[in-house]
This record gives structure tokens, C-alpha cells and sequence, in this order.
């Protein structure tokens, strides 16, 4: 990461901010340089997050790592971050453990 790279935004969910840490670190391992521009949860609760490489190349196994922690939240209660799977929640769907299923999205 280079001294003048602007902060991540902060994770989209709070039961995603540790696989969100560990996917910002990953990032950075792989391109110092590189900007993260946006981290937000798209569609029926997936986990998306945009980057802008320091270099072209770095693009591919950047995404790739991006994928990876796109599942991993697939899995992972948005709320707390137990285990959880996908819930039809109104207004969209969300991914929530048994304890939370029911809960509104803050």
C-alpha cells in the first residue's frame, strides 16, 4: 500500500468485518497500490467489492481473491458472523444464521 492510498471503505455488514479485514490485507499483500472503491452488499445479499490495481496485470488475482470472499460471505451471517445461509428476507434476500433469520437489516 502506498502512504497516500485513501483508507478501505468499511465493511458492508458488520458479521463480514473480520473476512472483510483478512480479504483488505490479501489485497494489499497482492498489490501494495492497490485502491479499493467500494464495498457494499449487491443483489440478495452478495458481498461486492471493486478495486483499482496499481498495475493491469495485478487485476486477475486481484478479482480472484475478491471471488473467493464473495463465497466465503455467501456462508457467513451478515449480522454476527456465524455461519449462515441465504434468506428469502424482504425487501432482498440476506445471508443470515438461525439466530438471526428473522431479523430487520440495520
Amino acid at each position: 500500500m502506498t502512504d497516500d492510498a485513501p483508507p478501505p471503505p468499511p465493511p458492508p455488514r458488520p458479521g463480514w468485518a473480520e473476512l472483510y479485514a483478512r480479504l483488505v490485507a490479501d489485497l494489499r499483500g497482492i498489490d501494495r497500490g492497490v485502491v479499493i472503491t467500494a464495498a457494499r452488499v449487491h443483489g440478495e445479499g452478495e458481498l461486492q467489492v471493486k478495486v483499482a490495481p496499481s498495475q493491469p496485470q495485478l487485476q486477475t488475482p486481484l478479482l480472484v481473491r475478491i471471488a473467493h470472499a464473495a463465497d466465503e460471505a455467501a456462508q457467513t451471517c451478515e449480522l454476527c458472523g456465524a455461519p449462515g445461509e441465504y434468506r428469502p428476507i424482504q425487501p432482498a434476500g440476506r445471508i443470515r444464521c438461525d439466530e438471526h433469520a428473522e431479523e430487520e437489516t440495520p
